[in-house]
């Protein structure tokens, strides 16, 4: 880790300061802060790829069309038809940042269901506290970046939420994404 707080496995990720952005269901979150977003509140009951149950974290991306790419292939139609927030926030330029980059990654690092390599790393890197932000490839287009948060980590106080968008998927992303599709 140098003086950026920055700790590259491989080359590649975002460099403090950057962006981040979260989707979640607008219902939920009707009397409720925009940093909660951040909790991690539903991970810890929940695997997902970079982390095990009982591990509390926050998946977001570097923009929203990536968060919104990655929650349309994990919902079901139905809550995609839903209202969502989408909530932007800043992580500070003296937070602490590990990035993986795709050569650093194994091969079948994005299969689906996620592999137990990338559900270990992710839940070692959690438990260890040695970052506030694990930048990994998007699974879904993995030219683009998504960031796990560590909510628990002293370091969340340096994330500032931006602003608070209320956003729908367009009706003809949610029709095409019903549509049997052929690779």
């Amino acid at each position: 880790m140098g003086s950026t707080g920055k700790r590259d496995v491989g080359n590649g990720g975002p460099h403090a300061p950057f962006k981040v952005w979260r989707l979640v269901a607008a219902d939920r979150f009707a009397d409720r802060q925009p940093r909660d977003a951040f909790l991690g509140e539903d991970s810890d009951t929940t695997p997902g790829r970079w982390h095990d149950v009982g591990i509390r974290v926050a998946y977001c991306s570097l923009s929203a069309a990536t968060t919104m790419l990655e929650m349309l292939v994990h919902s079901s139609r139905a809550r995609v038809r839903r209202a969502f927030l989408a909530i932007e926030a800043t992580v500070s330029d003296s937070a602490t940042v590990e990035s993986l980059s795709l050569r650093a990654l194994p091969s079948e690092w994005n299969r689906h269901p996620p592999t137990v390599w990338t559900r270990e790393y992710g839940s070692a890197w959690a438990r260890s506290g040695r970052s506030l932000a694990l930048a990994v490839p998007s699974a879904v287009a993995p030219v683009e970046w998504n960031v796990v948060l560590n909510p628990q980590h002293q370091e969340m106080r340096l994330l500032t939420v931006e602003r608070v968008e209320r956003v729908r998927f367009d009706p003809r992303v949610v029709a095409a994404w019903g549509a049997d599709v052929k690779a």
